[in-house]
């Protein structure tokens, strides 16, 4: 088993003094408090949305949503990870999995406000801007199922890290993410946070930032696998489309991108960034689609807003 060793350095840059190993937090209550107050230990750009929040399986220790606009189960251990963890872990996400969507934003509601975690009196439309400042699509709450579930610890033993790493070559989104704990001389704990086990999703380390590219990249690998008159057609569409509209931003996925306009510079409006359009490319078919979103032909038709319409000359 590998053991992570640190030593702190005196300014002549000679002397090395050996931190002492801390194997244990001294209460779970203790590091779900450090873990609540900064979340961004656990993952970069993690909202927390619930704290010991009930589950018929009894309260899973912390609920969050990640920058993809996924659900993150976490049972924390304040010591080393055990196999009775793995249970727990699957017992709540599978759980919250069965939850319909407006029983999901009703039960996330009703838990939120407590422990250190922010009040949350509308689940969907909270959900709905925390996507939109994440450069995601505009989605139903669907998309926060299945749970991700990770497993949070001071270290964690073998049988758990082999449990683990099965069900994550499997296509189970769980991970490990162990602390390792050291004193130094004024007795301050240290912590250094390392990634175990994590499933094939993209790195929990990356911020939506990266995520962007990463969907971007993709997206043009579909699109170079199309006909060059095709890609031609998609060039121009986004040529005349970004030329009518400067606040325009683009969302991608796989096969598709969404542009959406930002309209939260008018009169304080609630709306955030509205997914105007979309183009999808039909690798079947070899073209591309374009479609107009609900809630764009709506505001069309109010004259606030009337810089939504678009004119195809292509």
């Amino acid at each position: 088993m590998e053991e992570t060793k640190i030593w702190s350095i005196d300014g002549n840059g000679i002397s090395a003094t050996r931190l002492a190993t801390v194997n244990q937090m001294e209460t779970e209550p203790l590091l779900e408090n450090l873990l609540t107050a900064n979340p961004d230990m656990l993952e970069e750009g993690l909202e927390l949305v619930g704290r010991q929040t009930s589950t018929s399986g009894g309260p899973l220790d912390l609920l969050g949503v990640d920058t993809d606009g996924r659900l993150v189960v976490y049972e924390l251990k304040r010591g080393r990870l055990n196999r009775d963890a793995v249970a727990q872990v699957i017992d709540y996400a599978s759980y919250l999995n069965t939850l319909e969507a407006d029983s999901l934003a009703s039960h996330i509601e009703n838990q939120s406000g407590k422990h250190g975690i922010e009040k949350i009196h509308e689940f969907k439309d909270w959900y709905s801007k925390f996507r939109a400042s994440n450069e995601l699509p505009e989605e139903d709450l669907e998309t926060l199922k299945p749970p991700r579930m990770v497993l949070v610890g001071l270290g964690v033993d073998d049988t758990t890290e082999r449990m683990v790493q099965y069900m994550a070559s499997g296509g189970m989104d769980i991970s490990l993410l162990t602390f390792h704990g050291f004193m130094n001389s004024d007795g301050r704990t240290l912590l250094a946070r390392n990634v175990e086990v994590d499933s094939d999703r993209v790195s929990v380390n990356q911020g939506p930032r990266s995520r962007h590219r990463n969907r971007r990249a993709r997206f043009e690998e579909h699109l170079q696998g199309l006909p060059t008159d095709t890609r031609d057609v998609f060039d121009a569409a986004e040529r005349m489309i970004r030329a009518q509209h400067r606040r325009l931003s683009a969302t991608y996925a796989n096969t598709w991108v969404n542009f959406n306009l930002d309209y939260s510079w008018y009169q304080a409006s609630e709306l955030n960034r509205v997914a105007t359009l979309f183009i999808e490319l039909d690798e079947l078919e070899k073209c591309v689609k374009f479609g107009f979103h609900p809630i764009a032909v709506h505001l069309v038709s109010m004259n606030e807003f009337e810089d939504t319409s678009i004119a195809f000359e292509i």
